[in-house]
């Protein structure tokens, strides 16, 4: 039983943390493009400060804080350009990062493969490992990539490295010393690709799972044997098997299990009888991960999921931390409760609360007290009262495929006849949307607009099958999949069919012009935002074709050959356009470049269909500039009320905007 749960009162009741007094700030698109701060938290192994992960217009960074107090003692801070893929705790006193280069807010940093350690106080920044050969002593020129922070060993952390001077590309588990840069090689994968080594709690290697180099819908895992040999261990016919942990006594095998490209479950297999427990399965949505014991031990004691809602599956049997998250979970009822750190005993927890209205709070569970600790808020000045909610709606496709999508509803209002925008999530292959806070989809409510996300195929969340259904169908399967949803929608009554609207970031801008062009008379308008319009030109201007891995994916994933490219690509069909077009774009964007913004106004000036455009030289995949970002939103709600007209009073939106 819990003692104690210390809650923040309310966010509107932190003044002194900025949170808004009154509606008209929530409205505020100047409060909406404030820096959102920490991003990401993560306890040291003694419990004694904490690391938090910051991005703000001065670059990439660590902030270290105080426990208790959180006053600044120290952090690492990069240079302009760089990014942070990684961060961990090594020990008490050191922290190794993982740098990045930046693409931008909207996708995540890509890993250059250096690694950086430094101490809590900022004192003894050393580059350990990467490509670079000059202005540092003793590194490897390797390419590595954290895995363990090895807390029983203060000098040393575990990384997968790739060698530059090798004939052929060999990834190999190394042990590394963070102040010598010396390597140690503990186990070679037995071929090349994105590859997870599995350790038993000796952090002695067990299995590897890997996705072959530049494959999208393929993986295949072995098991090492004593002699060092591995042997290939998933050949099940129509079963699909990520090892992800073994037990503490090493007797039992936790995977990450798929049967015949459905979703994605949980089970544990006893090694020495190969009997099977599935302890978390749904067929309405995919294990999104593990919530592991709070030791370190890494052994899982629940798994997440979110067939609508959050939920987290305790597991029935197993390690005894599972009664403690129990109590963490119960102490916050319609909640989403993730484990985000743990000190190195255990005692302390650092948890993030959230739900569909609030970014989320952070708060530290001692589990020997029974006492939760409110910290730090994330985005402390958005208050969840005036946010709408994130309505889970069960829709099928027209060949009666289940689709999972949420419905955003402006807060205050009656959900009838509203108008609508449809807004498709980037990648889009394995990503998805999810019940918890959105940004833009919230704000949008806030002004008087219902959103529409929805899970199409080929999004993540839903297992193998679902994933792979997206293949090569960018502008088909997946585009028939929103215009069945938002038909559905319409048929409910909530929104009017007539004052409807379709938006997104990145693949979300090529599908919104993709829908309009293929479904004309069902939207007003249409916003593509760093969107995809010409896949050729993509493919030759883009940071991700620049490597054969990227172009194969293209070619597996998007369209084989240029003749399948043009045809998929939205700007070939325009004369079906009917609906008037925002583009918006960063001058800077890699990877989708603003080419793809100054093809489609040409096309569209050429024609003379109506358009407006917002390009901002000094951003890139996404706007991360306070000044931008309000300049984003502020254009996106003043094109949106000319073509949908909200119920909500012109003059309430202007004057808070």
């Amino acid at each position: 039983m819990l003692l104690a749960v210390s809650l923040y009162p309310t966010r509107s009741a932190a003044a002194d943390a900025g949170a808004p007094a009154s509606k008209s700030l929530s409205l505020s698109t100047a409060n909406w493009a404030r820096d959102p701060g920490f991003r990401e938290l993560k306890l040291s192994p003694d419990g004694k400060h904490l690391a938090a992960r910051i991005h703000d217009v001065d670059g990439a960074g660590v902030v270290v804080l105080s426990l208790p107090g959180l006053k600044p003692v120290g952090g690492l801070r990069l240079e302009p350009g760089k990014g942070l893929a990684d961060f961990i705790w090594s020990s008490d006193e050191y922290l190794v990062a993982e740098l990045a280069t930046e693409v931008g807010p909207i996708e995540s940093a890509a890993a250059t493969g250096e690694l950086v350690s430094f101490r809590y106080d900022g004192r003894d920044r050393k580059y350990i490992i990467g490509q670079e050969r000059t202005g540092a002593s003793n590194h490897r020129a390797v390419w590595a990539t954290l895995v363990d922070p090895l807390l029983d060993d203060p000098n040393h952390v575990l990384v997968v490295t790739e060698r530059y001077d090798k004939a052929r590309a060999e990834l190999s588990l190394q042990r590394l010393n963070i102040h010598t840069s010396q390597l140690y090689e503990l186990a070679m994968a037995p071929i090349y690709g994105d590859t997870t080594f599995v350790l038993d709690a000796q952090r002695q290697v067990r299995y590897v799972h890997v996705i072959p180099d530049g494959a999208t819908f393929t993986q295949r895992t072995w098991k090492r044997q004593p002699d060092g040999q591995w042997i290939e261990a998933n050949t099940v016919t129509g079963v699909d098997a990520k090892p992800i942990a073994l037990s503490v006594d090493g007797k039992a095998l936790y995977r990450i299990t798929s049967r015949y490209q459905g979703p994605w479950c949980m089970d544990r297999v006893e090694l020495a009888t190969d009997a099977v427990e599935v302890l978390a399965c749904d067929a309405r949505a995919a294990v999104l991960g593990p919530v592991w014991s709070f030791d370190g031990s890494l052994e899982p004691i629940a798994a997440v999921l979110e067939p609508g809602r959050s939920e987290t599956r305790i597991f029935p049997t197993g390690h005894p931390h599972r009664e403690l998250l129990k109590l963490a979970t119960e102490a916050f009822p319609g909640k989403q409760v993730l484990v985000q750190s743990t000190s190195q005993n255990g005692r302390l927890v650092l948890l993030l609360v959230s739900d569909d209205r609030s970014p989320g709070d952070w708060y530290l569970f001692n589990t020997v007290d029974k006492k939760i600790d409110y910290l730090l808020g994330r985005q402390e000045w958005l208050d969840p009262e005036w946010m709408g909610e994130r309505r889970p709606l069960a829709l099928k496709a027209r060949d009666g495929t289940p689709l999972q999508a949420y419905l955003t509803l402006p807060p205050g209002r009656e959900a009838k006849s509203l108008p609508l925008v449809v807004w498709p999530h980037g990648g889009p292959f394995g990503e998805r949307d999810s019940w918890t806070f959105d940004r833009d989809p919230q704000l949008l409510a806030t002004h008087g607009y219902a959103v529409l996300q929805v899970n199409f195929r080929g999004s993540g969340g839903h297992g193998p099958g679902f994933v792979n259904a997206g293949k090569r169908a960018w502008g088909t399967t997946m585009i028939d999949d929103l215009t069945d949803a938002v038909k559905a929608t319409v048929a409910s009554g909530v929104v009017d069919g007539g004052r409807i609207c379709i938006g997104g970031w990145s693949y979300g801008g090529y599908a919104a012009l993709m829908s309009a062009v293929r479904e004309p008379d069902l939207y007003r308008c249409v916003i593509g935002a760093a969107g995809i319009y010409d896949l050729n030109k993509h493919l030759k201007d883009s940071d991700t074709g620049d490597s054969w891995q990227g172009r194969r994916y293209l070619a597996d994933a998007v369209a084989p050959d240029a003749e399948s490219r043009r045809a998929a690509s939205p700007i070939e069909r325009l004369s079906a356009l009917k609906a008037p077009v925002l583009i918006i774009h960063g001058g800077e964007d890699r990877r989708v470049t603003v080419g793809q913004a100054r093809l489609l106004r040409a096309a569209l000036e050429k024609k003379q269909h109506p358009h407006e455009v917002l390009i901002i030289d000094q951003e890139g995949h996404g706007f991360r500039k306070e000044a931008n970002v309000q300049r984003y939103f502020d254009t996106l709600l003043a094109f949106l009320d000319r073509y949908l007209a909200p119920t909500a009073t012109a003059a309430e939106t202007t004057a808070a905007r």
